[in-house]
């Protein structure tokens, strides 16, 4: 069923996720709109990413680390997007942002808003 579903935005922001990059997100290529800020997530980005059209990404205050892939550090997204990371999360735009990997901000757990067109 998810791959039959075209999510436009996803809002996983501020819950208490914790893991790798979830990789089920990038079967959502009709995404527009996503938001993991706030969770515990902990690794690298994956380049599977690059395959989204993504307009929007926060993926702030987790514990990301490594290389964004090339096509998401070359981006529209700023250096708010990424902020709060491990300082080990780099290329563009993320050199003058070298942010702690505390999760300051994170409010109570609550799976938010998911919206899908068909």
């Amino acid at each position: 069923m998810i791959g039959s579903m075209k999510f436009e935005f996803l809002d996983l922001g501020h819950n208490i996720f914790f893991g790798q990059f979830p990789e089920f997100i990038t079967r959502f290529l009709s995404l527009k709109q996503l938001d993991l800020s706030n969770n515990l997530f902990f690794a690298s980005i994956p380049e599977i990413l690059n395959a989204l059209n993504l307009e929007k990404l926060n993926l702030s205050y987790n514990n990301f680390s490594g290389m964004l892939p090339p096509s998401v550090g070359k981006s529209k997204f700023g250096v708010g997007d990424f902020e709060g990371n491990n300082p080990g999360l780099s290329a563009s735009p993320l050199r003058s942002c070298r942010g702690s990997s505390d999760s300051k901000g994170t409010k109570k757990s609550n799976l938010r808003k998911m919206r899908y067109s068909q």
